[in-house]
């Protein structure tokens, strides 16, 4: 037999129905979500790999183009220079005997150049074993003064760490406490009255020392905020004080490296001027053929031509060492201008004066080598540069 639902069970069942409805909707959707994510992923790795893939391609290309076009240049700088190798050949046997002339000069100058060198490198010496000795004593005083500031630090610490342990309250006894309590309205002699005494005991005679209870306890309340107070503002001074000291360090460092660059470009500009001074120096092979074809200087710039040693910073830490010979004397007459003599001839005049008439006379004198090199012809040129080359092949054979 059969019984019609009631209203209550067909409402819960339409419910549970309509849950297992949106469960399974909900699942679907999951379902179709998780799909359009694969897909997108896929898309996205297909997409990039044909990305990495053009790209790894257009830089194949590139570098094979650059690599061609390096392989060319090369070729075209050997047979320059194999095209070169003649003319440097005929311009080295025709200075060959200007060269003999001045086999005792070289040697007396490069002797002399060798002791001038010698006096320089010991003189840098000195001074870098100053520099060096100045910084350790810098870095000693600082590391005095990093410990004297950890010391300091850490007694201010424990100072800190002893205020706030005394400041706080201690924790009460709850254990059981006899404490003798006098009764104030009890006499303690009958010598006048007992009419004034109370006719029955305080049944609370606590309350009798509140006031002297708040007041202790107000006087410790003031004294352990002072002592937070105080604690605070020593806090508030170290970090103060710290950033201070890295204020004060991060300027040091931002000097320091603007110090570094201003040395740097120093020494650029004077590395360059010397040598513009050093290729200065330029020879004429059309000029007669008894007079060494330097071009010659007065006596004072013998100084300046001397032959030293010029070690330049190339790509980073690679250093490479020039040798630039000095000018040979005009006639035999001409004599070189050693330090002695130099300080004979400018014994009236001061370093300032000095300094400035040689300064005036060594930017002339440069002027007139660029403005003679500049008239010369591009063959001229190329015998101006073989003539160095056949020069130290020379003193090569000379020394065998």
């Amino acid at each position: 037999m059969a019984y019609r639902m009631t209203k209550e069970q067909q409402e819960s069942d339409l419910r549970s129905c309509r849950q297992k409805m949106r469960k399974a909707r909900m699942m679907q959707v999951r379902d179709q979500e998780r799909q359009f994510s694969s897909q997108e992923v896929q898309w996205y790795l297909q997409r990039r790999q044909e990305n990495l893939k053009a790209f790894f391609t257009q830089l194949k290309e590139d570098w094979e183009q650059n690599h061609n076009y390096r392989l060319k240049e090369l070729e075209n700088r050997c047979i320059c220079a194999l095209n070169n190798v003649g003319d440097g050949h005929r311009a080295a046997a025709v200075l060959m005997l200007d060269k003999m002339k001045n086999v005792n000069f070289l040697q007396k100058y490069a002797e002399e150049a060798r002791a001038v060198a010698r006096h320089r490198f010991m003189k840098a010496l000195q001074k870098e074993n100053d520099r060096m000795e100045n910084l350790q004593e810098i870095l000693r005083i600082a590391n005095k003064r990093k410990k004297i500031k950890e010391v300091a630090a850490c007694l201010e610490r424990s100072i800190v760490r002893f205020a706030r342990h005394s400041s706080r309250s201690k924790n009460p006894n709850h254990g059981e406490m006899n404490i003798g309590v006098a009764n104030p309205f009890k006499p303690s002699t009958y010598k006048f009255t007992f009419f004034h005494a109370l006719p029955f005991p305080n049944p609370q005679p606590e309350r009798l020392n509140a006031w002297k209870a708040a007041s202790a306890q107000t006087q410790s309340l003031l004294f352990q905020k002072a002592m937070q107070s105080d604690a605070t503002n020593m806090l508030k001074r170290r970090v103060f004080l710290r950033g201070q000291a890295a204020q004060s360090r991060a300027l040091m460092k931002k000097k320091v490296k603007e110090l570094e660059r201003e040395l740097e470009r120093t020494e650029h500009l004077e590395k360059q001027r010397k040598l513009r001074t050093l290729l200065g120096k330029v020879t004429r092979p059309d000029c007669d053929t008894s007079t060494p074809r330097f071009v010659l200087h007065a006596q004072d710039a013998n100084v300046k031509l001397e032959e030293e040693s010029i070690e330049l910073n190339v790509s980073g830490h690679k250093r490479v060492r020039i040798m630039v010979p000095g000018p040979p004397p005009r006639s035999s007459n001409i004599e070189l201008l050693t330090p002695q003599s130099r300080t004979n001839s400018g014994r009236h005049l001061n370093r300032k004066q000095w300094s400035t008439k040689t300064m005036a006379k060594s930017e002339l004198r440069l002027a007139c080598d660029r403005l003679a090199y500049a008239s010369l012809s591009p063959t001229e040129k190329l015998y101006v540069f073989m003539a160095g080359q056949g020069q130290k092949k020379f003193m090569r054979s000379l020394t065998r």
